[in-house]
């Protein structure tokens, strides 16, 4: 990035600074989790607890509306939908996945305990309302585009093992590993087993 110095404004004087920028992130995994506030997560799963002293929290996030399937739409499409129901029509919207491709960058949705890519219906420990990428026209009848990027998550531990994490990664534990349908006690502790490894991973 450009330029790597220059002036600013500060109330009404200019004032001379040097911009130092980083290493440009190249990979964003988002792990999405269930059903407790941050307090409670904070006092009782001492992994997460931990990620947050060491790391950083978005102390602004909060659920757009109950139930999940709602929110799930909104980390991935910027909208409400149908909040209040746990069902939402198929959407032709501009969606997450749409803005990565056409920054020409790469993505994929991992999902535990799916079946085959691009499940469209639940079964056992996958749901599929927990799955907001089918929820999008140009994703869900698109078969290749919804087969090469709405896979089970094998081929996320298959990525990091080989180096080829997509620029975005969007993983959803199965209702077990996420807390949906578990203690905060056996979520915190999938959690840490599932990422420690990741984040001393080159990748």
């Amino acid at each position: 990035a450009a330029p790597g110095s220059g002036n600013v404004t500060v109330s009404g004087s200019s004032v001379a600074t040097t911009v130092v920028f980083g290493a440009a992130i190249q990979h964003v995994v988002e792990i999405v989790m269930e059903n407790e506030a941050a307090a409670t997560v904070l006092s009782t799963a001492p992994y997460q607890s931990y990620l947050a002293s060491t790391y950083a929290q978005a102390t602004h996030f909060y659920g757009a509306c109950h139930y999940s399937y709602p929110d799930y739409a909104a980390m991935t499409s910027g909208r409400y939908f149908a909040c209040g129901n746990a069902s939402i029509p198929v959407q032709d919207v501009t969606n997450i996945a749409d803005l990565l491709e056409r920054a020409n960058l790469t993505w994929a949705a991992y999902f535990e305990s799916m079946s085959s890519s691009c499940q469209l219906a639940s079964a056992g420990s996958y749901v599929s309302y927990h799955n907001p990428f089918i929820l999008y026209k140009d994703i869900r009848y698109n078969t290749s585009r919804c087969d090469t990027h709405d896979v089970n998550s094998a081929a996320f531990n298959s990525s990091v093992a080989q180096g080829t994490l997509p620029s975005f990664s969007y993983y959803v534990p199965n209702i077990y590993d996420d807390c949906y349908k578990s203690s905060m006690a056996f979520c915190d502790n999938w959690l840490k087993n599932f990422l420690s490894p990741i984040l001393n991973s080159t990748s």
